[in-house]
């Protein structure tokens, strides 16, 4: 399996913690929660990195959970393939349509 698009570009750094909440929206019928809370650990002489905790926690009023990565995820940035999955990883392993079906779940 693939990385999809959107991994590439993260930055990589050993034993990084992210840490991220937004709300937003375009219109006040529609809003989304996003929660980001996970463990960069970056192993340079196999090239490898390890991504463990909340990856991406989106939700909605009134709809709920939207979509959801989480627990932790092995991935090869020569090949770019996962190496293991442990956990629920929507966008991980339904790429970028998951973002879109969020979407109109809320419009």
């Amino acid at each position: 399996m693939k990385f999809p698009h959107w991994d590439l570009h993260q930055p990589r750094a050993f034993g990084r913690k992210v840490l991220l909440a937004r709300s937003g929206s375009d219109e006040s019928s529609a809003s989304y929660t996003i929660k980001r809370q996970f463990t960069v650990q970056y192993d340079y002489a196999t090239n490898t990195e390890k991504d463990t905790g909340i990856i991406y926690t989106v939700s909605a009023p009134g709809v709920g959970l939207l979509f959801h990565d989480v627990g932790n995820i092995g991935e090869d940035d020569t090949t770019f393939e996962f190496l293991y999955i442990h956990g629920p990883h929507d966008v991980a392993t339904n790429g970028d349509v998951t973002f879109c079906n969020a979407l109109l779940a809320i419009s």
